[in-house]
């Protein structure tokens, strides 16, 4: 029983740990959101424009930046299931099933013991640079390794009784969805997820302007853990929804952490014993 209990008490320390740096990071995005001063496309060419002619090359402006401003791409992205023009979609298929498994009891007859689940059959997404632009101009973006908030714009759930077969494409991927229903494992239907960003959206970005390719762009940080992160929801909106992450993520380690310190006190009194 002790160790049973001083076992528990260490899983829960461990997850104690893993909520607290959750928390530990939302504070520094937080902080980055908040503190990081909004910027116009043209202010971030003046600036890397005075240290271009200061130092007489380009390739040495480097600073964090946020900017509020609208998507333009010339060779948009077509979203797999909304058909919608995009820089970034995210298509992600389900499939929900019902498996039985067969248990045997104490008198040795076996019944049936049925679960519901889901498995994942695609999660496609892609992502191309685009522009950035407001009244005072335009500003490439690189969205490699960003973190992308985008809109979704397709749910729809199709129960696997109304078709015999599906076939359709996701990207270069062909798929062939074939409902499965035996004794052991049945098909209840599919999950069609998309999330997008569209053109000529509004957006936040806050990431690393640089001119280190010769033009301005925005990119993610050099830097390890600072922000880079491209969303639909302003900034008014994200730090709202921050600012609770965090409430949530400090009581979540907190209440482990007691949890942990109740646990491993009891195990030390029983080892004790």
């Amino acid at each position: 029983m002790a160790i049973f209990t001083l076992i528990v008490g260490i899983i829960l320390g461990l997850i104690s740990g893993a909520s607290y740096l959750q928390y530990r990071k939302l504070q520094e995005e937080f902080s980055a959101i908040i503190s990081t001063e909004t910027s116009t496309v043209e202010d971030l060419k003046k600036i890397s424009e005075e240290v271009a002619e200061e130092l007489g090359n380009t390739g040495y402006f480097r600073q964090q930046a946020e900017v509020k401003v609208t998507i333009q791409c010339e060779n948009p992205l077509t979203a797999n299931l909304s058909h919608e023009s995009c820089i970034y979609y995210q298509t992600v298929i389900n499939e929900r099933y019902e498996k039985t498994e067969w248990v045997e009891d104490d008198e040795g007859n076996f019944e049936p013991n049925k679960s519901e689940g889901s498995k994942n059959l695609v999660n496609n997404f892609r992502c191309v640079d685009f522009f950035l632009e407001d009244d005072t101009g335009q500003i490439l973006v690189n969205p490699d390794h960003g973190k992308i908030e985008g809109v979704q714009v397709y749910d729809y759930y199709q129960p696997a009784d109304s078709i015999d077969e599906l076939e359709m494409s996701c990207g270069d991927i062909e798929i062939e969805f074939s409902p499965r229903n035996d004794a052991e494992y049945q098909t209840l239907g599919y999950q069609f997820q998309e999330v997008i960003l569209p053109v000529n959206t509004q957006v936040y970005i806050i990431g690393e302007a640089s001119d280190r390719v010769g033009d301005l762009e925005l990119h993610q940080p050099s830097e390890e853990n600072q922000l880079f992160l491209i969303s639909y929801k302003s900034e008014e909106e994200l730090s709202e929804e921050k600012r609770e992450d965090i409430k949530k993520n400090k009581k979540i380690a907190q209440l482990y952490l007691f949890s942990a310190i109740a646990f491993l006190i009891f195990a030390l009194i029983n080892l004790l014993n």
